[in-house]
């Protein structure tokens, strides 16, 4: 099978936390490269360069708090560490990560049949349970564990666990600043815009419920009591309205395709 780098975001101190992914993926054979997590609770806003605070509260309606802004900048350093592997698939977990059985074994297969019949795609998610607006490409499995590859025209949040192409973790880097929303926010609309995502069902890994160190910022409101700009609640409508009309057109068109395919 193809090499795959696997890159584990840990914030430092977070040591339990390292210690059961670092268990899990041993007993599944997996070797990893630790990535140090960007610290939010030491980030003032108003010294990050790279952070549109007027671009943010335009897009989603409010300020980042300090961890999402950490998230975001330990999901670049993770892009960055991948590339500089050379390798074409990276995968990137989040140190709440939990694998399933075969977990590792499935990610493997999957990369290995990518290689074989190479399909256009930029991020693979790989542990939402819920998603909307797929359309499935083919299955793939390890013994009897199956699972199907979909076309996620409607990116799912979260960034538990990524497998990043190559070409995607550079136009990703390309496009990812200023940061104007959450990471995952950012990868949604992004991905919206070229239809290159894909997703994983049932889900190869998912999280063991545990609280974000990267989040548990002394004195920072959470994303809920964030100052909002006024008619927050109109404004995030319609952008989820707008990304879900886009998704749909994306819906759409891949099963007019596939149906004209087999007319043919």
């Amino acid at each position: 099978m193809p090499e795959l780098p696997i890159f584990v975001v840990n914030l430092d101190g977070s040591d339990d936390r390292l210690s059961k992914i670092s268990t899990a993926l041993n007993a599944q054979g997996g070797s990893f490269t630790r990535i140090s997590a960007y610290d939010g609770r030491k980030a003032n806003q108003n010294d990050i360069p790279e952070y549109d605070s007027a671009g943010c509260r335009n897009y989603i309606g409010r300020d980042l708090n300090r961890g999402e802004i950490g998230c975001y900048f330990s999901h670049i350093f993770a892009a960055k560490q991948f590339l500089a592997t050379g390798a074409k698939f990276g995968l990137v977990l989040e140190d709440d990560a939990e694998l399933s059985t075969n977990a590792i074994a499935l990610v493997k297969t999957l990369v290995a049949q990518q290689t074989k019949a190479p399909k256009k795609w930029f991020l693979c998610h790989l542990a939402d349970p819920k998603m909307n607006f797929l359309s499935a490409i083919e299955t793939f499995a390890v013994n009897d564990d199956r699972r199907t590859l979909y076309r996620a025209h409607y990116f799912p949040m979260t960034t538990t666990a990524l497998l990043w192409s190559r070409t995607g973790a550079q136009e990703f880097l390309n496009t990812c600043l200023p940061m104007q929303c959450p990471v995952d926010n950012f990868m949604r609309k992004w991905l919206i815009t070229n239809d290159c995502g894909i997703a994983v069902q049932p889900p190869i890994f998912s999280t063991t419920g545990a609280s974000s160190e990267i989040d548990r910022v002394a004195n920072v409101n959470t994303r809920n009591k964030e100052k909002r700009v006024p008619f927050f609640g109109a404004k995030k409508a319609r952008r989820i309205i707008g990304e879900k009309i886009k998704a749909s057109r994306y819906l759409l068109c891949f099963r007019m395709r596939k149906f004209f395919s087999k007319q043919a």
